[in-house]
């Protein structure tokens, strides 16, 4: 980067998050030589690092500690669902009270670097939905600035579970933004389960997630990985386990699970049933991450049980060009896009029976398998509209400018 280089202001949650990782890539897609202003807004406060604005939420950590402990108190389940129902109905209507304040503090920051540098562009992601709100804002109060709001999470489907009014809410907001947006962007599965979109269609445009690169891969050993998150009601691993369990005696692997650990207690019984050839990890950096994925010899990855979100390790992986076990839950999976083209895969289905899962899995870890060519998946048209270069084209086309010559 020089004196000279381009700025972009990313609004987003953490940097742990998927949200963050996916707008990064499009950002690089865009702009190879940039100065990233990253404004984020998270439940605990991060290192600050160089050009990281992080806005603080007043409510929520007091908020969540007094949840949990009182959520541990209570034995009946019966009113442990009525707590959470109340919970989460009157701590959302209190974040109205604060949301002002941070969507304030939000826009406050982001006009302050905008006036710091001519050639910038702004981009937010919708998770969490504060972002999205700051960026129409400063769209009104920077008109000669270009803001590019990308919808990755849907966010009107989070409520179907909760109930009529809440969802009316979620609605409203999310039409109102939608109407206010130039462009809205967003993955195929949020527009396809997403009515409100579908309004807005003249001004929609699907770009895939953006996560396959060319990464340079070597097999060093035989341990089988799995790197993500378990969200419970979204994407749970009993299946996983309990197969896993019963081909272990078979195979000659070691199984590693990377994720971030909330009980870990809950999950070192898996390790002891499994003689610890299953192991339990906590999350580590992107960069170690993928240097231990780019080196193993297997890939697991876990489906969500619904049908509108897809895991963004789907794509990612795709990256590594290893074979990849997949656990799928849902019937209408959405991830199945990629896997089946993918040509290394073993797909296992939660609904059949258990004794056909174990014979296919075995057969998968019996097979000899060689690193996919990139070149090959890139002959795949869905896996060329995955990466970051095919994306920022898109943006690019949309716009009608080319940004790594225009902003420089």
């Amino acid at each position: 980067m020089t004196e000279n280089s381009p700025h972009v202001i990313l609004i987003s949650s953490s940097k742990s998050s998927a949200n963050f990782a996916v707008a990064q890539a499009i950002v690089k897609g865009l702009l190879e030589d940039c100065v990233i202003h990253h404004v984020f807004f998270s439940e605990k406060e991060e290192e600050y690092e160089r050009d990281s604005y992080y806005i603080p939420h007043p409510v929520f950590n007091l908020r969540k500690r007094r949840y949990n402990h009182i959520l541990s108190k209570l034995r009946i389940n019966f009113l442990k669902r009525i707590y959470q129902s109340l919970f989460y109905h009157i701590t959302n209507l209190s974040d109205n009270f604060v949301r002002t304040r941070i969507e304030k503090n939000g826009l406050l920051v982001v006009n302050s670097i905008i006036r710091k540098h001519s050639d910038i562009l702004v981009i937010a992601t919708n998770n969490p939905i504060y972002a999205q709100k700051i960026l129409i804002k400063s769209s009104i109060e920077n008109p000669t600035v270009l803001h590019i709001p990308l919808w990755l999470d849907p966010y009107l489907m989070r409520y179907d579970k909760i109930n009529f009014l809440w969802k009316s809410c979620a609605s409203y907001l999310e039409k109102k933004l939608f109407s206010k947006s130039d462009t809205i962007f967003s993955l195929p599965e949020t527009f396809n389960g997403n009515p409100n979109i579908k309004l807005y269609e003249n001004k929609h445009v699907t770009f895939e997630i953006p996560f396959i690169k060319n990464i340079e891969v070597q097999t060093r050993n035989k341990d089988v990985y799995f790197a993500g998150s378990f969200v419970q009601n979204l994407r749970e691993p009993n299946f996983a386990f309990r197969l896993l369990l019963q081909v272990l005696p078979d195979i000659d692997a070691e199984i590693r699970f990377i994720f971030h650990i909330n009980n870990p207690d809950n999950y070192r019984i898996i390790e002891n049933q499994s003689n610890h050839r299953i192991l339990i990890n906590p999350f580590i950096s992107r960069e170690e991450l993928e240097k231990k994925l780019s080196q193993c010899y297997m890939l697991i990855n876990i489906g969500n049980i619904n049908s509108f979100q897809m895991p963004s390790k789907v794509v990612e992986y795709i990256s590594f060009k290893k074979p990849i076990i997949y656990f799928q839950h849902d019937f209408d999976d959405p991830s199945l896009r990629y896997y089946d083209l993918y040509p290394d895969v073993c797909k296992l289905k939660e609904e059949d029976d258990i004794s056909i899962s174990k014979k296919k899995l075995l057969s998968f870890f019996s097979k000899k398998h060689e690193i996919i060519q990139y070149e090959d998946l890139m002959r795949i048209p869905l896996f060329e509209r995955s990466t970051a270069e095919y994306v920022a084209k898109q943006i690019s086309k949309k716009y009608d400018t080319n940004f790594k010559t225009d902003m420089i």
